[in-house]
Order: structure tokens, then sequence, then C-alpha cells
């Protein structure tokens, strides 16, 4: 089968959660035997066109990340590919009209995958984008919903969770660095306030903890934890590779979950799979309480007030290791 990916965004070019699931269901694809296309603005130096990469065809519509002008170009870019579906990331919605009518040309269904589901500057056009698709994925609950209030009939939309490797998790050692584990790209919508604030009330409790990650935010949590008098017991790790943070989680008792914005709370998932315990706020726009809900390994919590006190109450446990 003959497959065409529709992103204008790249994990390569511009890295976020979103253009990560839209890699691996590339790869995912193209490892089953099919025929994978990726178009895209281009984002490799040089002035060749299209080139292959991990079994997937990276295909430039632009050279630049320019809305209007991939959505322009995508049509024929399609017509002439002649795929047999168009799968194609919400954001942002003109290239989801623009995969339309490029599917018109070459006959082909166009699915929709959602990553998140929000207003932006012009909600019409998005509502507008959304009854056009053929079918439409989404990684939780949470966003399923969002989905549906779209005005999308239950019977088109399909769940698809993202992965973790448990390989990984079986082949890891066990690293004895933290008690409790956060883990989470530090910016405005990891909302790590709350976990600090969470050690701080439990000072009088020996522990130790890890905040694994990067982001524009990591300077301020590292002075938010000195001003708290945790620094010394708070280990800041650079990276959120599984290589680096399965052996702490394996040797972790608790993991906290504060994220504000979490479609799919795939860190939390790590955790469990792990080994932890995992203590989870309940955030308006985070579906990583429906991991908590539904496994004997999570706390969730209404307020961050009870993150403290859930700590202490999860850290007596013993700790489940991952068979």
């Amino acid at each position: 089968m003959r497959v065409a990916i529709v992103s204008l965004y790249t994990e390569q070019a511009h890295p976020s959660a979103a253009t990560k699931r839209m890699r691996r269901v590339s790869e995912y694809i193209a490892s089953r035997g099919h025929e994978v296309s990726v178009f895209c603005a281009q984002w490799w130096e040089g002035d060749i066109l299209s080139f292959t990469q991990a079994d997937v065809r990276y295909v430039a519509v632009t050279q630049t990340q320019a809305t209007y002008q991939f959505a322009v170009k995508l049509p024929p870019a399609l017509s002439k590919y002649r795929p047999d579906v168009i799968h194609v990331a919400n954001n942002p919605p003109l290239q989801v009209l623009a995969a339309k009518t490029g599917g018109l040309f070459a006959r082909a269904p166009v699915i929709i995958d959602w990553w998140d589901v929000y207003a932006g500057k012009h909600p019409w056009i998005r509502r507008r984008a959304a009854h056009l698709a053929s079918h439409h994925t989404v990684p939780s609950e949470m966003v399923e919903v969002n989905v549906r209030r779209l005005g999308i009939e239950d019977d088109v939309v399909t769940r698809i969770p993202e992965p973790i490797c448990l390989d990984k998790i079986e082949r890891a050692s066990v690293e004895d660095t933290a008690h409790i584990v956060f883990i989470n790209r530090l910016d405005a919508h990891a909302n790590i306030d709350s976990f600090l604030l969470g050690l701080a009330g439990l000072r009088n409790k020996r522990w130790r903890a890890a905040v694994i990650g990067t982001g524009p935010q990591r300077a301020q949590a590292v002075q938010t934890a000195r001003n708290l008098r945790i620094l010394d017991r708070t280990k800041f790790v650079d990276t959120l590779d599984p290589e680096r943070f399965v052996p702490i989680l394996k040797g972790a008792r608790v993991f906290v979950q504060t994220a504000a914005r979490e479609p799919f709370a795939r860190y939390l998932l790590w955790a469990l799979s792990c080994g932890c315990v995992g203590v989870v706020e309940y955030q308006a726009r985070s579906s990583a309480h429906e991991l908590a809900e539904k496994h004997d390994r999570g706390v969730p919590i209404t307020q961050s007030q009870q993150i403290a006190s859930a700590i202490a109450d999860v850290a007596k446990r013993e700790q489940q290791k991952h068979r």
C-alpha cells in the first residue's frame, strides 16, 4: 500500500510530541512493508527534493515552513504521487484542507491524526477541516472527546495510544538515583513548581528526587529548588532519552505527573511500566488521569496541595517491579 503522510512540521526540524508521533507512525508503517512518503517542508540541506531515511521517503513540498505556500503546493504533489491513503497531522488545519483537495485528485481517503485539539486563531477552519476526513485517530480519551465536540461521530474515531518499548525496560539495569522522579520537557506546561513545592512539604522525610528533562524553564526550576532548600536532594538530569531515564525509574518508588497539557502521558506510562507508583495531579488539558484511574499503581489527586501527602503515602508501599 502506498501511504502519504502529510505534516508541514517534522521532528527533525521542529521537535515536539506531535511531530515525534508522526515520525513513529511513518516508520512503523514502513516497517510493515508499505511504501511511505512524508510530504513536508524541507528540513535538509541541498537541492535534493526528496530522500529516504529509515525506509521513509521525505518529499519537500516547500523549502520553508510557510503554511499557505505549503497548502497551495500540496494538492498537485499528492495527485502526482497517487497514494492509497493520506494520513495528515491535524495542525496546522490548513494543511488538512489541502490534503483533502489532494485526496480528491488522487481518489484517496484522508485520515486526520489528532495530537491536541485547541481553538487557535481560526476555529472555523479546524472544524471545517475535521469534517472533511474519512476517519480520525487520537492518542487518548480526552482528545477523542474534544474531537467529537467538533461534531465528529464516534464510529469514525479510533484511539491509538502512544507506544513504549518494553524490551528497553527488561534490558535496563536498576539505578539507585532517586526515590521520587519527575520527567517532562521543562516548559510553561510542565507545572514543575507544583512538584517542587510538594517535595518541600516533605523536608522532614528522607528522600532523594530526580527531575529529568530540558527546556526553557530548567534554570528557573533549579532556582526554585534552591530557594525551597531542596536542591541538595534533587538531581537535575538533562535528557529525555529512555536509555538514561529507564534505569532511574526502575530504581525509584514514586513518579509525579503535574503537566498542565498532556494529550498522552507517555512518561507516566514508562514509569508505571517500570514499577513506580504514579501520583497524578488532575489537569483539564491532560489525559494523565486516564492511566492513573485505570491502573492499580495510579493515585489521582485533584489539588497540588495533596502532592506531599500522596507521595508520603505511596512511598510506604513496596515497589512493584516490572515483570
